[in-house]
Parts: structure tokens; C-alpha cells; sequence
């Protein structure tokens, strides 16, 4: 019996030196581009992963343990939406230029509304002016 304690005690250590997450190192060969902010994370599957920012688009790629100490790639994620290794570039310049268009239209939504902030000024102005006469 004590045999067995010993041997879940040796066992444990030794899981504990290896750990749970891949290193950022491991990160870097898992993840299909290198990206900004590589690191470990929980992917959308509530799996171990890794994931990194291309362009502001989080890339989340499953890791899978390959015997004790190597990790190999298992499912992409491209800014939330699973994807295959097939469509991985399709989907990343999708999601890309998806982001793009959402900064350009708050860039157009911010010059709209100043435009209309000055249109109502000069309103008002002219109103005053149309008063004063």
C-alpha cells in the first residue's frame, strides 16, 4: 500500500514540474502565425491553447499534448469563429479587414458627428443673427 502512495506522490511532482500549459516557446510552434502577445490561454472549447494578436484579430490555437513534455496543434479559432488549417488564412484576412471596416466607420461616425456639431452651431448662430436684425 505504501508502494502506491509513493508512486502518486512521484507522479505528481513530476506533473507538477512539467506543468499544465504550454511554455511560450511551445506556443510559438502550436500557433500557425507569430503573432503579438503569444501566450497560454483557455481556448473557446474550454481546452489548454495558445493565442496571439495579428493585426488586433485574436488567433487561439488548441494544444494537445503530445507524450509528456511536447504539445501539437488541434483546433484554430480566428476572432472567436473556429476554423481549419485549410481556411485558417481566409478566415484570418476575413476577420482582418472586418475589423478594419469597423475602425474606419467609427472614424467616419466621429467626423459625421462633428459635422453635425458645427451644422447645429452655425444653425443657432444664424438664428441669432436673423433675431438681432
Amino acid at each position: 500500500m505504501r508502494s502506491r502512495h509513493i508512486t502518486a506522490l512521484v507522479a505528481a511532482a513530476v506533473l507538477s514540474l512539467i506543468g499544465c500549459a504550454p511554455s511560450p516557446d511551445n506556443c510559438r510552434s502550436i500557433l500557425p502565425l507569430a503573432g503579438d502577445g503569444i501566450s497560454a490561454c483557455t481556448t473557446p472549447a474550454g481546452t489548454t491553447g495558445c493565442s496571439c494578436l495579428s493585426n488586433g484579430v485574436a488567433v487561439i490555437a488548441e494544444a494537445k499534448r503530445d507524450g509528456i513534455t511536447s504539445w501539437s496543434r488541434g483546433r484554430l479559432w480566428v476572432d472567436g469563429r473556429e476554423t481549419t488549417e485549410n481556411d485558417f488564412s481566409s478566415a484570418l484576412a476575413l476577420a482582418t479587414a472586418r475589423k478594419q471596416v469597423q475602425q474606419y466607420s467609427a472614424t467616419a461616425r466621429g467626423y459625421l458627428d462633428a459635422a453635425a456639431q458645427e451644422a447645429q452651431r452655425l444653425r443657432e448662430a444664424l438664428q441669432r443673427r436673423a433675431k438681432q436684425k
